[in-house]
């Protein structure tokens, strides 16, 4: 799937691509109202992604491995880290 940022279909293209890459990655996929929300848990450790048209809130118990997953995702997305909700 090709598509060119600022065109129609473009945030449609970038997030069922996201979301590929989330299920690749084991995360479990639940539609809301109004966002999208994916759940990864091994062991323990949970992980909450939320995403809203194009902005991701990513909260969870363990930041190491938290860390990793924003590496991973940065490895096919360019990414903005704002770090911390206040």
């Amino acid at each position: 799937m090709k598509s060119l940022y600022g065109l129609k279909q473009a945030s449609r293209a970038w997030y069922e691509k996201l979301t590929e890459h989330l299920l690749k990655l084991n995360f479990k996929h639940y539609d809301l109202d109004d966002a999208t929300l994916f759940v990864k848990k091994v062991g323990k450790t949970v992980v909450y992604l939320v995403v809203y048209v194009d902005d991701i809130l990513m909260i969870g118990n363990n930041e190491s491995y938290i860390a990793s997953i924003k590496k991973e995702l940065g490895k096919s997305f360019e990414m903005t880290n704002l770090g911390y909700v206040h």
